[in-house]
């Protein structure tokens, strides 16, 4: 197997406080291959946000990166200088944002912004660049791109901004695209409309993409791989198909309970009974162990180190029900993608709220 784009091991994001850390995220381990959309998804809270921000080098004070490492290809991003990281953002990652209105400015036009991106990050004179926005509003379905890269952003609707966000994101050609709940803001009928988008553009271009997002119909129609988030721990790690059909960790079969669909007869959708930990104060052992149906004394004073589960290399989950199988201690290798589940499987998917993660 090549070597990973992005490998993150033993990742922990906190926040102090006054009154202590708040750990956004706590000890997590991912790997991302060229090519491969790797999904994290979990409930609102859960550190999906941060964990994003931690990979871009976007973590803001009182934030701070604490302990381990993200390589992307094999240099630290957690060692590099400002400038270091600026050069690297645009040119080989970029960032898709949550709310796109909120980062655009309304002061210029949505052609001079992206061509801001591209003065900053090659050296296109300015015919170039312009005939590059063009391109790119065309190619992201904005109907007569020279005349709409002279409006301003609040002449876009909510899923037209969006396009253009990702036309900023993509300008550069970036390697590998950090996508922050690109959908949740938008209605249902553009969410479908963008996610297809970013379906065909990661398929035409090649893109590697690190997916975050509370919906699991989202994920099983985008990703390959996913990784399972909850009180800041990625609590199960493998490709969707798996998971999808036999998840070995008790909060992704939980989280699966509560994607409605089609078929249920039932008169309500299931839900996980109790609310994640304080993040500031998280239990000494198992975060999950409070809402947990499985959990033994073990869960209660230690914390479950990765455990291989299934017959898949890279399938990981940290739960104690797993123990006796090999344990993984650096980071989780990223198993070979798989085809993503049929639409039948998949109905639904909006097992939490859309508030963003923090």
């Amino acid at each position: 197997m090549t070597p990973p784009l992005l490998e993150v091991d033993g990742l922990s994001t906190h926040f102090k406080t006054a009154e202590g850390a708040v750990k956004a995220v706590d000890d997590n381990s991912l790997t991302l291959h060229e090519g491969e959309v790797l999904g994290i998804v979990g409930e609102s809270g859960s550190g999906k946000s941060t964990l994003l921000r931690s990979v871009m080098g976007l973590v803001e004070d009182p934030g701070e990166i604490v302990a381990g490492s993200i390589e992307y290809r094999g240099r630290d991003l957690t060692t590099m200088s400002d400038a270091e990281l600026r050069e690297l953002r645009g040119n080989d990652i970029s960032f898709i944002f949550q709310e796109p209105t909120a980062h655009l400015n309304p002061a210029y036009t949505v052609g001079d912004q992206i061509t801001d991106v591209l003065q900053a990050h090659t050296d296109l004179d300015s015919d170039e660049r312009w005939e590059r926005v063009y391109d790119l509003l065309g190619r992201l379905g904005i109907p007569s791109p020279e005349e709409r890269a002279e409006s301003y952003p609040h002449e876009f609707s909510g899923g037209m901004a969006q396009r253009v966000c990702i036309a900023m994101a993509l300008a550069c050609e970036p390697e590998l695209v950090l996508a922050d709940e690109p959908t949740s803001a938008l209605d249902v009928t553009i969410q479908a409309q963008i996610i297809d988008l970013l379906t065909e553009l990661q398929s035409d271009l090649g893109l590697s993409m690190l997916w975050v997002t509370h919906d699991m119909g989202v994920v099983a129609e985008t990703c390959d791989t996913m990784g399972v988030m909850y009180a800041g721990n990625i609590v199960e790690y493998g490709t969707v198909e798996s998971v999808f059909a036999d998840p070995k960790h008790p909060y992704t079969e939980a989280l699966l309970r509560t994607v409605p669909s089609h078929l249920d007869t039932a008169p309500r959708f299931d839900t996980i009974e109790g609310s994640p930990p304080d993040l500031q104060n998280l239990p000494s052992g198992c975060v999950f162990q409070e809402r947990c149906p499985d959990a033994m004394e073990v869960c209660r004073n230690e914390r479950p180190p990765y455990y291989e589960v299934g017959d898949e290399d890279g399938w990981v989950s940290k739960c104690f029900l797993h123990e006796g199988n090999p344990t993984r201690s650096a980071s989780p290798s990223a198993p070979e993608p798989s085809a993503p589940l049929a639409d039948s499987q998949t109905d639904g998917g909006q097992p939490t709220d859309r508030e963003g993660d923090r």
